[in-house]
Parts: C-alpha cells; sequence; structure tokens
C-alpha cells in the first residue's frame, strides 16, 4: 500500500511539474530589487528587464501624475476666474449700449426739461449699476475688476511652466469716462467738461452718445483682451491634458501589469499546494481503511 501510494505521489508531482512549466519565467514583484533609473529613461532597469517591475519608476510616474493634475486644477480656478471677469465687462457693455440707444430715440425732437432730468437720473442709475457688478466680480472673495487683479497659474511640471493673468484697468464709470465724481456722487460732463444740468442745452446732452460710444469701446477692449486670455488657457489647458491623459493611461497599464505578475504568482502558489492537500487528505481517509 505504501508503494502505491508513492507511485500515486510520483505522478502527482510530475504532473504539477508540466503544468508549473506552464507559468514560467515568474519574477513576483516582491523579489526584484528597485534600481534607481538612469537620468533621462525613466524605465530603464539594469537589474531586470522587465521594466514594469521598477517599482522606483512606477512611483515616480504616480507623483507625475498628481502634479499634472494639480495644473489642472489651478488651469481650471484660473479660467473660472476669467469667465466671471468676461461676463461682468460684457454686462457693463450691454448696460452702456442699452442706455446708448434709449438716449439716441429721445432725440428725434427738442429735449423737455423733464426728460433732461430723466436722463441725468438714468446716468446716475447706470454708474451705480456698473459699480454693483464691479462688486459682484468675486473669486473667493478677491474682486476682479478692482484694476490690481493678478496671478500666476501653474500649467505644467516645470517651474516656469507658469501663465500669468493680469487684470489692471479699471472699467468703473470714472475710468471709462463716462461720469466724474464730486463730494461722492456722481457728475456727468459733456464734450467740452462743462457740467450738465437740467438747464443744459441739447446740444450739450447730445454729447453723452459720443461719450458712451468711447466708454463702450473701453469696455468691449477690456472685454476682448480678457477672452485673449481665457483662450490661451483653453489651449492650455488641452495641451497639458493630452499629456495627464497619456501620462495616466501608462500608470494605469504599469500598475496594472504589476496586479497581473502578483496574481500570477498566486496562481503558481495554488497550483503548488492543492494536489498535497488532497494527497494529505486521501490518506487520511484511507487509513482507516489498512487498519480494518
Amino acid at each position: 500500500k505504501f508503494y502505491s501510494r508513492s507511485i500515486i505521489m510520483i505522478d502527482s508531482i510530475s504532473q504539477l511539474s508540466n503544468t508549473l512549466a506552464l507559468f514560467e519565467p515568474i519574477t513576483p514583484v516582491s523579489r526584484v530589487k528597485p534600481s534607481v533609473p538612469a537620468q533621462g529613461n525613466l524605465f530603464k532597469n539594469p537589474v531586470n528587464e522587465n521594466p514594469f517591475l521598477n517599482t522606483s519608476a512606477v512611483s515616480k510616474l504616480g507623483r507625475t501624475v498628481e502634479k499634472f493634475q494639480f495644473a489642472l486644477n489651478d488651469i481650471s480656478e484660473g479660467q473660472s476666474q476669467l469667465n466671471i471677469a468676461h461676463k461682468s465687462t460684457a454686462d457693463i457693455r450691454d448696460k452702456l449700449l442699452s442706455f446708448r440707444d434709449d438716449l439716441k430715440s429721445q432725440f428725434d425732437e427738442p429735449l423737455t426739461k423733464e426728460q433732461k432730468q430723466n436722463i441725468l437720473g438714468d446716468l446716475k442709475a447706470l454708474s451705480s449699476g456698473v459699480n454693483d457688478i464691479i462688486g459682484k466680480a468675486k473669486f473667493n472673495g478677491e474682486l476682479l475688476l478692482s484694476g490690481d487683479f493678478s496671478r500666476t497659474v501653474q500649467t505644467g511640471l516645470k517651474s516656469d511652466d507658469t501663465f500669468k493673468i493680469t487684470i489692471s484697468d479699471q472699467v468703473d464709470p470714472v475710468s471709462i469716462g463716462f461720469a466724474e465724481k464730486q463730494e461722492g456722487e456722481f457728475v456727468f460732463k459733456n464734450a467740452k467738461g462743462e457740467l450738465l444740468t437740467e438747464d443744459s442745452s441739447d446740444e450739450d446732452f447730445n454729447d453723452l452718445l459720443e461719450i458712451t460710444d468711447r466708454s463702450i469701446e473701453l469696455v468691449q477692449e477690456k472685454n476682448n483682451s480678457i477672452a485673449k486670455l481665457n483662450n490661451n488657457l483653453v489651449l492650455r489647458r488641452f495641451n497639458t491634458g493630452s499629456t495627464v491623459d497619456l501620462t495616466q493611461s501608462a500608470f494605469d497599464r504599469i500598475t496594472d501589469n504589476d496586479v497581473a505578475q502578483e496574481q500570477l504568482a498566486a496562481i503558481k502558489t495554488s497550483i503548488l499546494s492543492n494536489p498535497f492537500e488532497a494527497l494529505l487528505a486521501q490518506a487520511k481517509n484511507t487509513a482507516p481503511v489498512s487498519v480494518l
């Protein structure tokens, strides 16, 4: 009986050896000594020919993905700020355009004193409305159209991979030449610099059309410059995003390969242990029979 069992065990071990040959060569990740990658080659590994088992390279690639992701988040924040500033300047421009169109329609006939009073009231309401838009143009509590907004956006891995956003020109009623302030109140003047009142002539009020047109041009120029900054960031985001996708894909493939190596090692261990467990179970089951 012992001889018969020995023959069975030898035959099982022979079959096991043939099966394991299908999985060779297998090198578990834990047995590979990580080496320092050569400069300029992230995956060069002189210890093992399989570059995917270079844990140092995998770690470095993971940090690279994190840095690229930080750059993408910084670009997104910069775009959000520019979008708010762009919309706000567009709102100011639209208010000026609406005022100019309403004003132009009133010059078909001579202006009455009441009309002049209404125009002056509309000018003050418009100036206050422009200031309200500027006061609401904020990002995380920071004013964007105050005339001194500036920030540097990280767009890549290197320290000099940056893009500077600067919004220096103010678009308040005084800065765009639409109004002046005296004793905290908005006042308005004609082309000659004379103060407009309800007693001013129609020609003086007609100067408001030219003044408003110049203000619209200034606001539109600022709106265009903000849009240009945003377009530059969109392009940088596209380039950085493409690099992130490629880097993330490489990182995923490497880590997936490591998982596959571990799975193969687990299968090998399972194949080694299962036949012996079966032999022991068979021996235990046959032992009482031999005694009987």
